[in-house]
């Protein structure tokens, strides 16, 4: 890969691990880190945007990439909160998430179990569209 090439994968990779106000698709071939850049948006999105864990959910394809997911979330964090000040609001963040993560509250979803609890609580609408609806659960 060209300096110049690698410079833009950096920037691309750190933006969307960084700028929550946009979306972004991913698309990438097994080994290119995929999975890092979800977890330190996650990450990003916990200790810099204030985003409790509950409402975070991120789809997988399988059972194993949900654990490893929500391992390598829980692992981030645990490594962020050991470098972070005790008392600070990053901190009560932190840990907020992390006793979250023990509780078992949510994150990743094998996109099959998605499907299921998506009819189950009645998201899918007619024709098979997804909805999503904003707001308190």
């Amino acid at each position: 890969m060209s300096a110049q090439r690698f410079a833009q994968d950096k920037n691309d990779r750190t933006k969307a691990s960084t700028d929550s106000k946009r979306s972004f698709l991913v698309e990438a071939g097994a080994g290119t880190g995929k999975t890092k850049t979800l977890v330190a948006r996650l990450v990003h999105l916990v200790v810099v945007d204030g985003v409790p864990v509950d409402p975070l959910v991120a789809i997988t394809f399988s059972d194993k990439a949900a654990a490893e997911l929500k391992d390598r979330f829980r692992a981030a964090l645990e490594v962020r909160r050991a470098e972070t000040p005790t008392g600070s609001e990053d901190a009560r963040r932190l840990d907020d998430a992390l006793e979250d993560l023990q509780r078992g509250i949510g994150l990743a979803l094998p996109c099959e179990q998605m499907s299921l609890q998506s009819q189950r609580d009645g998201v899918v609408g007619r024709g098979g569209e997804q909805r999503v609806e904003a707001g308190p659960r």
